[in-house]
């Protein structure tokens, strides 16, 4: 009996552990406009968001408000130093819920809609659009979930899969103990 909760929770610590998603946001753009993109991210507790410099010099900052070119004023906020592409940086989701505003605070960008949102623990977890449109008909898709493009998908972080390992051998060590 005791093997078989040792293997169950050796099991059960790789699933819940690699569950985990990366979201990829580009920093500025290939064409050299300044945006993040996509500029709408859903991610949940346990995951990453990796923000990608591919043009021009940009920073990320956490704002108090959407839209908003304030810095929060909070011993938690992010924020980043105005760096030149390539570049990439990594913000980890510790929050179940709730949301994070951020712009680039390079002169005039915030101001001409350089800002962006994480939605924290939203229902379904997808990546909004990178193109931000919308569908060609104009209406939503009938199962009310926004379309998955190349540039908006989430995926399977290998430090999530380590951790699950590490905790699941940890399982079996004290089992064996």
């Amino acid at each position: 009996m005791n093997k078989f909760i040792a293997v169950f929770l050796f099991f059960a610590g790789l699933i819940v552990c690699s569950q985990a998603a990366e979201h990829v946001v580009k920093v500025g753009y290939p064409e050299g406009k300044n945006l993040f993109s996509p500029d709408v991210v859903n991610a949940a507790m346990g995951d990453t968001v990796k923000f990608v410099w591919t043009s021009g010099k940009h920073s990320v900052i956490e704002s108090d408000a959407k839209g908003s070119c304030k810095t929060l004023v909070s011993t938690d906020a992010f924020t980043t130093e105005a760096y030149e592409a390539p570049k990439e940086w990594v913000l980890d989701i510790k929050e179940a819920s709730g949301k994070k505003w951020y712009y680039c605070g390079v002169g005039g960008h915030c101001g001409a809609g350089m800002v962006g949102t994480i939605l924290i623990g939203a229902a379904d977890n997808k990546t909004a659009p990178a193109d931000g449109k919308a569908p060609a008909d104009g209406k939503a898709p009938a199962d009310g979930k926004a379309p998955a493009s190349a540039a908006a998908q989430t995926y399977t972080s290998a430090y999530a899969v380590t951790a699950g390992v590490i905790f699941s051998s940890m399982c079996m060590a004290a089992y064996m103990l």
